[in-house]
């Protein structure tokens, strides 16, 4: 098989990317962890009380 055979075409589907921006307080995280598999990359203090997965390493 050539490679020229293994060329795809078409459009990737891809799961959506948000950016939620608020003062603090207003429910952002609480509306993004309400999302089907949602992860979150912490930036600051403030997701503590949600469970939900997150890019900062917690102590348990």
């Amino acid at each position: 098989m050539s490679m020229l055979e293994n060329i795809m075409r078409g459009r990737a589907s891809k799961p959506p990317r948000l950016f939620i921006y608020g003062q603090e307080g207003v429910g952002k995280s609480t509306v993004g962890a309400a999302a089907p598999n949602p992860v979150f990359v912490q930036t600051e203090d403030g997701l503590g009380e949600i469970d939900t997965a997150s890019s900062l390493w917690r102590r348990t």
